[in-house]
């Protein structure tokens, strides 16, 4: 049941016990893996056309997101963080054909405080973006108050600038 209980010597009456924390597994990264992602971002960034879609996530990590009351995990953020990679991007390259990935798809991704940060932008749809997400909870520090509208600002931006690059190249 994932619950870990502390004894005493006796082993009859508990001390504490506490909830085993959600373990993900970074995925097994080959050379071929890794220049298929360099190659997908020389596209991305060239070849902007060829790009499939773009999926935009704004990642709450205001202050809350330090709470650890979600089943499983160490905090808000890293069940955020832990469901994106394994709900969303995992759940799909698995059931994906080509062993590479979604070719050209990519996905940006914002984080909210009280203004936003673009912490991904651009990324091939990969399982290097799989291993990026399953860490990043250990390099952020949620803080602040989350400001929605910064972070929505901030996609509209992002958006409208990929629009205008698109019909710059025709």
């Amino acid at each position: 049941n994932g619950l870990v209980y502390i004894t005493d010597e006796t082993m009859r009456n508990e001390i504490t016990s506490f909830q085993k924390a959600v373990t993900i597994d970074s995925k097994h990264l080959t050379v071929e893996m890794i220049n298929h992602h360099i190659e997908v971002k020389r596209i991305l960034r060239e070849e902007r056309h060829l790009c499939t879609g773009h999926t935009f996530i704004v990642i709450d990590q205001s202050g809350s997101m330090r709470n650890s009351d979600v089943n499983g995990f160490v905090s808000r953020s890293h069940a955020a963080y832990g469901t994106l990679a394994l709900d969303f991007i995992s759940e799909q390259l698995d059931s994906n054909p080509n062993k590479y990935g979604l070719f050209a798809e990519s996905v940006s991704v914002i984080e909210m405080k009280d203004t936003a940060k673009v912490v991904l932008q651009m990324e091939p749809f990969d399982w290097i973006l799989f291993d990026r997400l399953c860490r990043r909870p250990n390099t952020t520090r949620p803080s602040f108050h989350g400001n929605y509208n910064e972070s929505l600002k901030c996609v509209e931006s992002m958006i409208f600038d990929e629009y205008t690059k698109l019909a710059e190249d025709g």
